[in-house]
């Protein structure tokens, strides 16, 4: 959960990760996912994976994910997680942290999920309904450079 949001307070800094991982078995969902794609003869070398507020970098046939957010208790703040482990958050426009480097991620993922995410968080306090937010992410990163990420992919979820 995120607390109270501050300059000092916002960092990512002692973070532990905990052995019982609340995302377990997110890894296979993407891979099942993937490979469903490919028997179907669907192809994806690169693109975005979305499903609910989850969402995967597809980059070179390799899914890296879930990448995710979670509202703080007060909706003042949103932490940034990656498979489960908070990797940053947002406080205001002013407040914004984001380190990904512990991960060892390619830097075109690390870059394509920081677009992602952020865009994600706008179009969501933008009150962009969900059905437009993949057409709002894949207009964002051909805006930014990154149009062969801008096949995004919705996966149907219940919830």
């Amino acid at each position: 959960m995120v607390g109270k949001c501050s300059v000092r307070n916002c960092g990512i800094a002692g973070l532990d990760a905990t052995a019982d991982n609340p995302l377990r078995g997110q890894g296979q969902f993407a891979h099942a996912l993937l490979t469903w794609m490919k028997n179907s003869g669907v192809e994806m070398h690169t693109g975005i994976q979305l499903n609910g507020s989850a969402f995967w970098v597809v980059h070179r046939s390799q899914a890296y994910g879930p990448f995710d957010y979670e509202w703080s208790p007060d909706f003042r703040g949103v932490e940034f997680q990656y498979q489960g482990q908070k990797f940053g958050e947002y406080c205001s426009a002013d407040e914004i942290y984001a380190d990904l480097k512990d991960f060892a991620l390619p830097q075109r993922v690390y870059e394509v999920a920081s677009i992602s995410i952020a865009t994600i968080l706008k179009s969501i306090m933008d009150g962009v309904p969900e059905n437009d937010r993949a057409e709002t992410l894949a207009q964002q990163l051909t805006e930014m450079g990154f149009p062969q990420f801008a096949t995004i992919e919705m996966a149907e979820h219940h919830g």
